[in-house]
């Protein structure tokens, strides 16, 4: 009977490298007796296994039920899922998936990444689906009580997987740590938990999560802000349409008033705010942190400072204006698509610890 590899991410981890590199060497796994399932991809360009998450959560076993029978029956030595959303799956879905799996054995591997690079980086994936906090917002509202923060404090994920699949199932893996020594996400994913010590680099992959330059990233915020100020619901969808737009729009003055107003907010994953969460974190799960890794801390910290676009630039001759007149032309994007039976963009409600603020409803 099979072992279970099961990657839960999270968010902004490299998860899609590995996936995008899972998928394309899907032959070459099955040849080594281990299984990637089409079962669950979110789309054709995105092997992330969401629809695994979403039917965990939904107790749909009536779907679940026969693709496991299918992966136990299926003669493999190991069955790799793969989805950064399970990380985000409360017991009962867990308890779920340790009834379909059936008494198999289990490695949970999560991923860790310094929080001076995790935290920019999922701000823009919540702007991506529609937050529109600023960075400094988003920022001070995990420091300032980092023990509750889902993002920086990851015990609040693991110990969940514990309660269900036991302490020793746990493997972390310092992200950070692999990309600060130059060595490849997969190929070491391969070598540690695939017993595939020579898996090749796959050099040309898409690289859909890309990070958007810092006045994209701000005009994205700013849409999502006047559209929720419009009664709107901003999501995916409407950066997907943005981005469609993008090149037809003439940016540049826009895009210079952003520039007069760059600012800087300074984070250190060493100072007093992040400094006792880190030792609780490591004193706990140190043991549990595969190779290679560092004496005494779960990475290095360092300290950061990070650009943002101060909202003052709103303030310059014409911004406002030209931001209405962009959120006119989504809307009306969406109004045609509406009329054209356009499927909208699949949702993924749990992406990046993405929280609703009602309250911050300023450009």
């Amino acid at each position: 009977m099979p072992e279970f590899i099961i990657h839960i991410g999270p968010h902004k981890t490299g998860t899609t490298y590995l996936q995008l590199n899972f998928r394309a060497a899907r032959a070459r796994l099955a040849e080594r007796g281990i299984v990637f399932p089409e079962y669950w991809e979110l789309a054709p360009g995105n092997p992330s296994q969401l629809h695994l998450t979403q039917q965990l959560r939904d107790s749909r076993l009536d779907l679940l039920q026969p693709r496991f029978a299918e992966l136990l029956a299926s003669g493999a030595e190991r069955i790799l899922l793969s989805s950064e959303d399970l990380s985000n799956l409360e017991v009962p879905a867990l308890e779920r998936l340790r009834t379909l799996i059936d008494g198999q054995p289990v490695q949970i591997v999560f991923y860790l990444r310094r929080w001076s690079e995790l935290l920019p980086s999922s701000w823009q994936e919540g702007v991506k689906h529609g937050q529109f906090r600023t960075l400094p917002e988003y920022i001070l509202s995990h420091i300032q009580q980092p023990q509750t923060s889902r993002v920086l404090n990851f015990d609040l994920k693991l110990s969940r997987f514990a309660t269900v699949f036991g302490e020793a199932s746990i493997r972390l893996v310092a992200y950070t740590e692999l990309r600060d020594r130059g060595i490849d996400l997969f190929q070491h994913f391969a070598a540690k938990f695939l017993d595939w010590p020579d898996a090749p680099v796959r050099r040309k992959l898409p690289t859909p999560n890309s990070s958007r330059a810092i006045e994209d990233a701000e005009l994205l915020r700013a849409v999502n802000a006047m559209a929720a100020r419009r009664g709107a619901t901003p999501d995916a969808a409407l950066r997907r349409r943005l981005d469609t737009l993008h090149d037809q729009l003439e940016l540049e003055p826009l895009f210079t008033s952003m520039r007069n107003h760059q600012r800087n907010i300074h984070l250190n994953d060493g100072g007093a705010a992040l400094r006792e969460l880190h030792r609780t974190l490591m004193l706990a799960h140190i043991g549990q942190v595969v190779e290679p890794k560092r004496n005494k801390v779960l990475f290095r910290p360092r300290s950061a400072n990070l650009a943002y676009i101060d909202g003052d630039y709103q303030l310059e001759p014409g911004v406002v204006p030209t931001l209405a007149a962009i959120v006119d032309q989504l809307q009306a994007m969406e109004r045609e698509e509406r009329r054209g039976g356009v499927a909208p963009e699949p949702a993924d409600a749990s992406a990046c610890e993405i929280d609703p603020d009602p309250e911050a409803q300023d450009l």
